[in-house]
């Protein structure tokens, strides 16, 4: 699975992108919304899992810590994506439908995430 910043990756904002699946990068960022759904307050660098690749310098970093839910540009290639745990499931219940999706069905994709200045999509392809 690949993780990209797409400056111009939606029509009202940029976004975070994920794609490549089905694969074990995939299924190891569903395992990880699922972690910080249940986990103590905790940050996971989703650059940093196995399977994920990083397109470029970018750096993501998901955290269940309270405050305001979103993406925030923490600098042009790092970000923190904040979620409660109520959030962190539905990513995961959202991506796992992508994920599960079969070749035949084209290219699909969710956001995962829209309330924040950078949205997050998780697709099939870079295509959405």
């Amino acid at each position: 699975m690949l993780i990209e910043f797409v400056p111009d990756g939606s029509h009202d904002c940029p976004a975070v992108l994920f794609y490549g699946c089905p694969s074990a990068g995939a299924e190891a960022l569903i395992n990880t919304f699922r972690l910080l759904a249940e986990a103590p307050e905790t940050e996971v660098p989703l650059h940093e899992l196995a399977d994920v690749y990083p397109v470029g310098d970018i750096q993501l970093f998901a955290t269940n810590a309270s405050g305001r839910t979103g993406v925030q540009q923490l600098s042009p290639p790092a970000f923190r994506w904040r979620q409660d745990r109520e959030g962190w499931l539905e990513a995961a219940e959202l991506a796992e439908a992508v994920a599960r999706s079969g070749a035949s069905e084209g290219t699909k994709f969710q956001y995962l995430g829209r309330n924040g200045r950078v949205n997050v999509i998780f697709a099939t392809d870079r295509a959405w």
